[in-house]
Order: structure tokens, then sequence, then C-alpha cells
């Protein structure tokens, strides 16, 4: 099975604006459940939110299946210039978004893998679901294309 796999700049994508607390973000999503996920993270996603307030400005955090980047952006503006995001998401397309999104947000200390988290280097078999969202790795090889994948130790 074949995927259209264009980059985000060839494709006109909406752009969502969302602030707290005079942080503005700004994220591409062309799929209606992330528009609502990002619209929604600060109110239905309190624990979460909290949780990510809590962190320091020196921290290193790994965001794995990081999607379009909703929590590696909001990390990168709690972590400051001190610390560091490394985000992997295997999907190839949202993969792209993700990158966009890095870069419309001018994010630094952010190390973005388009690769698989597993317990060794490798390839892994990863189905394409006409959601980004339901992506995932799957055991029958057939059904998927091939993605890299790597061990956090190499981080």
């Amino acid at each position: 099975m074949g995927y259209d796999i264009m980059r985000p700049d060839q494709r006109k994508i909406p752009v969502k604006r969302v602030e707290d607390g005079g942080r503005v973000y700004k994220f591409y999503s062309e799929e209606p459940i992330e528009a609502r996920r990002i619209s929604s993270m600060f109110y239905k996603e309190r624990g979460t939110i909290s949780w990510i307030k809590s962190l320091d400005e020196d921290d290193v955090l790994f965001d794995i299946g990081a999607n379009i980047g909703i929590f590696t952006l909001f990390f990168r503006k709690l972590v400051g210039d001190e610390g560091m995001i490394y985000s992997f998401e295997p999907n190839p397309i949202a993969f792209s978004i993700l990158n966009k999104n890095i870069n419309e947000n001018d994010l630094t200390n952010v190390k973005i893998e388009n690769k698989a988290v597993a317990d060794k280097n490798g390839k892994v078999s990863f189905t394409i679901s006409s959601s980004i969202t339901a992506s995932r790795i799957t055991e029958n090889h057939k059904d998927g294309i091939p993605v890299d994948c790597v061990p956090l130790d190499e981080y």
C-alpha cells in the first residue's frame, strides 16, 4: 500500500493558536480531532498540564509518540534554554507536521527523531491509519511500512 506523504509546506494546513499565561503556541493541525485536543488541552487534561507546569528549567524529557508535538511545545516552553526535549514520532506524516510545529514556534533544545522507540536498534513495521492519531506499530509486516527504531539508552 502506498501513501501520499507531502511535506506540510506543500499543503495548506490550518494553524491553531493557543494561549496560556502569556505564552502563545502555534500548532499546525490538519485533523479536527487534533484541533479539538489543542483547544481543550488546558481544561480537559488538567492533571497532565499541572504535571508539565511542575517541570524545572533544566529538565530533560522524552516525548515518545510525539505525534504533531502538542506536548513537545508545552514541555519546551517550560524547561527553558537549559532543558532538552527529545521527541520521537515514527509516522512520517505526523513527523512532518511535528517538524513544522517546532520550526513555527522557533524552538531550540528540541531534537526530533522520525523513529519508534524500542529496546534495541532496528526496524519495526508501522501501520499508517487514515488518522495520524491511530497509526501504530504492528507485527503484521505486510500491512505496515518499515520504520527505524532506537533505544532510549542512546540518549
